[in-house]
């Protein structure tokens, strides 16, 4: 049971973070 959260958890932080990378390069001009 606990790995399965731990799975989903990652899984979420990966999310997350794949999120902020993909907005931050949007929002970041290209000289």
């Amino acid at each position: 049971m606990k790995g399965g959260n731990h799975q989903i958890i990652r899984m979420l932080c990966y999310r997350i973070n794949g999120i902020r990378y993909s907005s931050l390069s949007l929002s970041t001009p290209l000289y």
